[in-house]
């Protein structure tokens, strides 16, 4: 039964980010101002192909003050940053981590 229950509030939660659109979510809390419209900043860092899991714990750390340090105190400039809730963050990341890396994309370019 408790097994169940924890199923049940996993899919429930993890269900919400998929009802999300991640892309549109990006731009409305001006993501795409520093890591570029694709998650691939050439002067910050870049968020595109990264894990989800991983995007979403240092979104969630640097909204709650939590070890913030370097260029992630930029991040808290972003006045909008206070308002995103983490099933909008987890949205977002999963977006970002099922793009190409900058890496990869120029990999299969051609000169």
């Amino acid at each position: 039964m408790k097994f169940r229950l924890i199923l049940f509030f996993f899919l429930l939660y993890s269900s919400a980010a998929f009802a999300l659109d991640g892309q549109a979510l990006y731009f409305e809390y001006g993501c795409d101002g520093c890591h570029g419209d694709e998650g691939q900043a050439k002067e910050r860092v870049s968020l595109a192909g990264r894990p989800a899991s991983e995007l979403v714990e240092k979104t969630m750390l640097i909204q709650h003050d939590q070890n913030p340090k370097g260029a992630e105190l930029i991040m808290k400039e972003n006045p909008d940053l206070n308002r995103l809730e983490e099933a909008q963050a987890q949205a977002i990341a999963l977006w970002l981590s099922q793009l190409p890396t900058s890496k990869t994309a120029t990999k299969g370019a051609t000169r």
